[in-house]
Order: C-alpha cells, then structure tokens, then sequence
C-alpha cells in the first residue's frame, strides 16, 4: 500500500515538476552569486583591485619634487607576497593639459598637482599649502584609493614639519644645488638626524619597542592540505550547506501540504471506500516527503559539488545526516500544515516557518553575525541550524562523528512531530478538511 501511494505521488510529481525545480534552481543560484562574489579570485588584475593609473603633474620642479618622481620611478610591486597591497600603481609624469585630457579620454584614473612654489613654501613654514587631485569619476574605487593615499602623504609631510621645525632651512640646504660639496651637505643631514632624534626621545617609549606588534605563523599550502585529504576553506560549500538546509524544507513542506490537495481533489473519499483509518495514506506522505528531500538533495550537494566543485567529506556520514534530517523536515512541516488547517492557509504559515528557521538558524547569514540574544538562546534549537552547522563541520573535519548529535536530535524531532501531526491530519481529514 505503502508503496502504490508513493508511486502515484512520484508520478504525478513526474508530470508536473517546475513547482519541485525551482527549489532547487532557487538554491544554487544564489550559492552561484555569493560564492562569486566572495570566493577567491572575484578580483582582477594584481590583487582584487587592479591597476590603478596616475598622473603626476609636477608644476613646481625642485630638487625635492624631483627627488619624489625619482623614487615613484624606482616604486615596483614585487618581493613578498604578504606584504603587497591589493593592488598595483602605475605612475606617469605628465603636463597638466595632457593629464586632463588622459582623464577625459578614461586612460588615467586621477592626477595629482605640486603647485609651483610647493616646496618654498613648506620649507619656509607658509601656510596653507595645496595639493590638487583631479579624480576620474568613470573609475569607480580608484580615485578614492588616490585620494586617501594622497591624505596619507599630506599627513606625514604636515607631521614632518612641525617635527622639523626650525631645522627645515637645513633640509632645504641639503636638497637645493648650490656651492657646498657633498661632505658639507652630509654634515646637514647628521645634523638634522640629531635634532630629530632628540626631538623624538619623549616618545620612545611608545616606539621602541612598539606597543603593538605582529606575530607571523606558518599555514600549510592549500594544495598540500588537499593533497593530505584536508581541503581548505571553500565558499561554496558553505553556502550550499546553508541553502541546502533552507531550500530541503521547501520540498517537505509541498509535499506534506499535498494532503490538503488529495483532499480538494476528492482522492480522500475514494481512499475511504478501501481502508477504515488514514493512517498509512498520512505515512504515505511522509514517505513521500523525505524520498522528494533525498532526491533533492541529490540534485543540491551532489549537483551542486560538481558545479562547484566541492568534494564532500565522509560520503556515509553526509547521507546519515541527510536522512535525519529529510525525517524531520517531514515531521515539522506536516505538523506545520495540519496545525494550519486549510491549503492555503498551510501554504502561507509554511513559507514564514522555514523563513524563520532558517533566518534563526544561520542558514542565510553566519551563526556568528546575528544578534547575540538570537544567536545564544534561539540559534540553537533551529533544525536547519543543526543540519547546516552540521554539514560544514563534517566538511572541515572529515569526523563523521560531528553529525551523530545532530542525527539523534532530527529522529527525536521527527518522530514527536510526526506523531503530532499524524493525529491531528486524521482528526481534521476525517470531517472532510477543504482549502
């Protein structure tokens, strides 16, 4: 009996699949979008920014400003990978008239003007002094990045001088040509090191040795932890372990609302002619629901691991997990629906119960980024939350031990519900339950 009533619900289901298709299109979808967006690689060009494109434009062309094109020159991006920034400069030296029209034609994304007098007038101590920045709206982030750069160098140059002080003239001396040898100029800079080392002796404290620092720790190579059988962190499945929990209830829930549907369809009354209870046409569609969540889960975890190419962990233990969890889903959403009453009703009430388990048990956002107050006393008690934090952690540690409480926790779950909703179906389908 058992068996002929899944049958005919699978072909129906065979006859009519978008409604299926799309809770599972939906899904991976949005796995597609985030894992894109926030997997590795989503940047381009050097970094995740790209190459940005500057001009400079020296209108003051002194010792010191030529001094600064020749170490933007000498500036490359190389040596260690850890210590570059997530994108590469280049710089070109450009007349101001060929620098606006670089940046009408989009070639450049901004460009930065010493002003004629610049230099006398920061060694003088004159004040206020500008530096321009002409930015290319058409280049999104870049010219931001410019100009926050730029603030950083007027920052400095403006710490500089008040640090300086009166020794500025002998910074001048050093750097503008005149009749002093190169051992008279050298004297200069010792002396200019001196003072600023007296000047910085009240904040030693502070700088040497700093208050903050870094500690620097090895990390295996990803290849070599796939190589070892311990794949890295992979944005994929971690959003698909979310959506998966999410988008599984979504089959539960049709299916067990499905009843309501053989009852409008008066497939009910003819059941009655043949068997007294209800009983085994209500297992019928709890059957009926975790075969639609197993194959669904089929299409999303296995589907989606060669889509994305996420290779899951302890095959045994993931279809354990999956299981459970099909088991519950049918119990919770069947109680979900006979509680409702009606089909429509059910169809409603449904949808804003999976929402909300799923919102509360960290399938849409990380369990760590919901408010503390939901994530300590609700998170918890989510199923969804159990089958997605149990999926990822079966995924980082390959312990098929990780998801036996969880295992437990969906058959105690589903069993309560089932029975709850058992009753209730037969109480409410037995005085001839409409839409």
């Amino acid at each position: 009996m058992l068996l002929s009533l899944l049958n005919k619900d699978l072909r129906r289901v065979r006859r009519n699949p978008v409604p299926w298709a799309i809770s599972l299109l939906v899904p991976l979808c949005i796995t597609a979008l985030i894992g894109s967006i926030f997997g590795p690689g989503s940047g381009g060009g050097s970094g995740n920014v790209g190459t940005i494109h500057l001009a400079l434009v020296d209108e003051d062309d002194t010792r010191l400003t030529e001094f600064l094109r020749g170490a933007l020159e000498q500036a490359r991006t190389g040596g260690d990978a850890r210590t570059q920034p997530p994108f590469e400069m280049r710089t070109r030296f450009l007349e101001r008239a060929e620098a606006e029209a670089q940046i009408r034609d989009d070639a450049i994304a901004a460009a930065v003007v010493i002003p004629a007098g610049f230099t006398d007038g920061y060694l003088e101590a004159r004040g206020p002094l500008v530096l321009q920045l002409i930015k290319n709206p058409a280049r999104g982030i870049h010219p931001r990045i410019v100009e926050e750069m730029l603030g950083l160098a007027a920052t400095a140059l403006d710490g500089f001088q008040q640090l300086a002080g009166d020794q500025l003239p002998s910074v001048r001396a050093i750097f503008e040509e005149g009749d002093d040898d190169a051992l008279t100029r050298m004297a200069l800079a010792g002396g200019v090191l001196v003072e600023a080392r007296r000047r910085l002796e009240p904040v030693r404290v502070y700088i040497a040795p700093p208050l903050i620092t870094f500690a620097e720790t090895e990390r295996a190579d990803p290849a070599e932890e796939e190589a070892e059988g311990q794949p890295g962190f992979n944005v994929f499945a971690f959003v698909l372990a979310g959506m998966a929990a999410m988008f599984l209830l979504y089959l539960a829930d049709n299916a067990m609302r499905d009843l309501y549907r053989e009852a409008r369809m008066r497939t009910l009354v003819r059941f009655k002619t043949m068997r007294e209870g209800l009983f085994a046409f209500i297992a019928g569609k709890a059957i009926f629901a975790v075969a639609m969540v197993l194959l669904g889960a089929a299409v999303l975890l296995g589907g989606g691991g060669l889509i994305f190419g996420v290779e899951w962990r302890a095959p045994a233990a993931l279809f354990g997990l999956v299981f459970t969890y099909a088991f519950c889903a049918a119990g919770l959403l069947g109680l979900v629906a006979a509680v409702a009453g009606r089909e429509r009703r059910a169809d409603v009430f449904g949808n804003l119960f999976i929402m909300a388990m799923a919102l509360v048990g960290g399938c849409m956002f990380p369990p760590e980024a919901l408010p503390a107050f939901m994530r300590e006393n609700l998170t918890p008690w989510m199923p969804p939350g159990w089958f997605a934090s149990g999926l990822r952690a079966l995924q980082d540690t390959g312990d098929a031990n990780v998801v036996v409480g969880a295992s437990i926790r969906f058959v105690a779950v589903g069993v309560v519900a089932l029975v709850c909703a058992a009753w209730l179906f037969q109480r409410r389908l037995s005085k001839g339950g409409k839409a």
